[in-house]
């Protein structure tokens, strides 16, 4: 291979001298020379050898110098260990025919231009050996640094209430640069004021005095101010109860606690006696913020109806009842059930009695407060409620021609029937309405006017309650 030194070893006898002819123009007399071809090509060396008596001897050979490859790729700048990737560039002579690369580290690789990644920091040394067809090779190094990256240590979250700062701590690096600037007392040191009015996430940006880089993120968040919304002022009637309600907050209390189910939750139930305005103060999570409500609750009176006590009636009474009031004036009445009342939305209605019954007054002030009470009517059956005349004058002249019956409270006539003083049955009517001439008797016996005398009559009535 050209520029290889060549070893030529004499195996001659009896010599004395000895002349090397190389080929290339250049001669020795040494007895086991060396010699470099400076080109490859073929040469005939020649050894001429003289014995101490003038006799001469001689012997060719013929030697093929191959070309050599040249080994070459360039020159890797240093990378920082974060990240890195070396790509190493192939400049070897076009007769490379293999590559074989020590990347110092223990790798290797035989592609034409590969690349690599070093696991650790320091100098390396990187090796090329390559080899042409005739096996002839060559090699070359090139050497760099692998730098440390610088190892960065901050908090990556954190909490603040709007309006306060928080300062953020850098280690380990030479230079920083911090985005975005927006809430930051410096964008280009270690250990910055951070204000922010809204979350925001800084992106760190570190460099070592090698010049190498690392990141890292703080991510910000800005706790608001709070605004609670309560329910609308109400009113109700006293006795009543009503849910307050409060939003926009993690806890609650609530002020006066008379009246109150609880103090500290978002929706009490307000029972107050009096008319009162609630206060509830909201807390955000973190107790950065407050804020303040008003309820006002205003409570009405209550109405009292009375309607006196219970009564026992005959039937056929019309009854007036007179309701007694506190806590008017009373804008609504309605009376149930509505069976035999004069009206059923008037103050003072009339009742007729005729059966057992319970009146119940549902009334309403100014305020729609509600006030409820009942009566109960219990009814009698009297032989009072019925009433015949002792006398008639069955005349034709139109007057008191009939003798009927006449009541008040009766459903029924079950029966009416007239008798002589001796016992004999003159006159009888099932089963009809009181008041009525059409089922009266008219004095006549067996179709004849019977004689100006005394009679006896028997009457059964049912009165309206069914009682006989």
């Amino acid at each position: 291979m050209a520029g290889n030194s060549f070893t030529f070893n004499n195996t001659s006898t009896g010599a004395a001298t000895y002349l090397w002819t190389f080929g290339d123009g250049i001669n020795s007399t040494s007895q086991n020379p060396t010699h470099v071809y400076a080109t490859a090509a073929n040469y005939t060396v020649q050894l001429v050898v003289t014995s101490s008596n003038g006799c001469k001897d001689s012997l060719s050979r013929s030697l093929s110098v191959f070309p050599k490859p040249v080994a070459g790729f360039n020159q890797p700048q240093n990378q920082c260990l974060r990240n890195n990737v070396f790509t190493f560039i192939n400049t070897s002579s076009a007769d490379a025919t293999t590559y074989f690369w020590n990347f110092g580290d223990s790798t290797t690789s035989t592609e034409f231009n590969p690349t690599h990644t070093y696991n650790n920091t320091g100098n390396f040394t990187v090796k090329l050996v390559v080899s042409n067809l005739n096996g002839c090779k060559d090699s070359t190094t090139r050497s760099f640094n692998v730098n440390q990256s610088p190892t960065i240590s901050i908090q990556s979250n954190y909490s603040i209430c709007l309006g306060d700062s928080i300062q953020l701590n850098m280690f380990g690096a030479q230079t920083y640069q911090w985005f975005p600037s927006q809430g930051l007392s410096c964008t280009n040191c270690a250990s910055p004021m951070a204000t922010p009015t809204s979350n925001t996430t800084y992106t760190i940006t570190a460099l070592s005095n090698l010049g190498c880089i690392a990141n890292a993120v703080v991510n910000i968040i800005v706790k608001q101010r709070i605004k609670i919304n309560v329910s609308p002022n109400r009113a109700t009637c006293g006795r009543s109860s009503t849910n307050l309600l409060a939003v926009g907050a993690s806890s609650y209390t609530w002020s006066p606690a008379a009246g109150l189910s609880s103090t500290t939750i978002a929706n009490p139930v307000a029972s107050p006696d009096t008319t009162t305005t609630y206060t509830v103060v909201g807390h955000d999570a973190n107790n950065c913020f407050k804020d303040t409500g008003y309820v006002k609750l205003t409570v009405y009176p209550i109405p009292s109806v009375e309607l006196g006590p219970d009564v026992t009636l005959t039937t056929g009474t019309i009854y007036p009842i007179r309701p007694q009031i506190i806590n008017g004036p009373i804008v609504s009445w309605l009376w149930t059930p509505a069976i035999n009342l004069s009206c059923t939305t008037c103050p003072f209605p009339l009742a007729t009695v005729k059966f057992d019954i319970t009146y119940r007054a549902l009334v309403k002030n100014i305020y729609g407060c509600a006030a409820i009470d009942s009566i109960r009517i219990h009814t009698l059956c009297k032989g009072s409620q019925v009433f015949v005349p002792n006398a008639f004058t069955p005349d034709g002249d139109g007057k008191n021609d009939k003798l009927i019956v006449r009541s008040s409270g009766i459903d029924a006539i079950r029966s009416f029937k007239i008798y002589s003083r001796w016992g004999e049955l003159l006159f009888e009517k099932y089963n009809f309405p009181p008041n009525n001439p059409a089922y009266g008797w008219d004095g006549k016996i067996k179709g004849r006017s019977g004689s100006a005398e005394v009679y006896v009559y028997i009457l059964e009535v049912t009165c309206d309650n069914n009682e006989k």
